[in-house]
């Protein structure tokens, strides 16, 4: 009996510690948080990037950094 290709890929990823998407392997808990941070965390943390960024750009021009005179 032939088997799918759905199910070769739900045998091959099933509970196989070395697959990717295993949670105990270290780059299936990386991709595990990416997962569940999601869209809206990932737009959390560019977006407190960029202001810390203004920040830093603001504090330098307030201090004479970059000026050019």
């Amino acid at each position: 009996m032939k088997s799918s290709p759905q199910q070769a890929r739900e045998t091959k990823s099933g509970n196989d510690p070395n697959h990717a998407g295993h949670p105990n392997n270290s780059r299936g808990k990386a991709l595990w948080w990416l997962r569940k941070l999601g869209w809206a965390g990932f737009l959390f943390f560019l977006i407190k990037g960029l202001v810390w960024i203004a920040v830093f750009y603001g504090l330098g021009r307030y201090v004479g950094l970059g000026s050019g005179e």
